[in-house]
């Protein structure tokens, strides 16, 4: 993972916050937090919480803009209706192999465990994958700057 992909999505986070109506933001996690959501994630998923993810809870507990929601780890109401283990619970019905990290639209941005791969996928089409990603700050910048209509 490079210094310069974990600061574009810093950058992008910090914009896409800063978007949202200031009542509606979400503030940024502490360490403590994040760090006890990478054990849970782990032990719940058998994988860790990438870096990247980690960067985007550092600027805000989960994003929401045009259409993407990258899940808090905490639930906050509005804007978002799950938060990241709630919403791997539900999709992980029809993929239990594939680790959910954010959703544009019906796109959705994930983990094979089988593969190895970081992918993008559609709701209805689950698993498989429409594109694959080198590393999860890749897949997570490559969502960002779709959201953000940067692509």
């Amino acid at each position: 993972m490079s210094e310069q992909a974990l600061e574009s999505i810093r950058e992008y986070a910090g914009k896409m916050n800063e978007y949202l109506e200031a009542a509606y933001r979400p503030r940024a996690c502490s360490d403590a937090t994040i760090e006890k959501a990478r054990g849970d994630f782990r032990k719940m998923f058998g994988t860790d919480l990438p870096e990247g993810y980690c960067t985007i809870l550092r600027v805000a507990d989960g994003l929401h803009h045009n259409g993407m929601t990258v899940w808090p780890i905490l639930h906050r109401g509005f804007p978002f209706h799950q938060n990241l283990m709630t919403a791997n619970e539900d999709f992980r019905e029809f993929a239990e192999h594939l680790v959910f990290f954010g959703q544009l639209d019906d796109e959705l941005y994930a983990y094979d465990t089988q593969k190895g791969e970081y992918i993008a996928t559609e709701q209805g089409l689950i698993g498989e994958a429409w594109d694959t990603f080198d590393s999860a700050e890749e897949m997570i910048l490559g969502m960002l700057k779709r959201a953000w209509g940067d692509d």
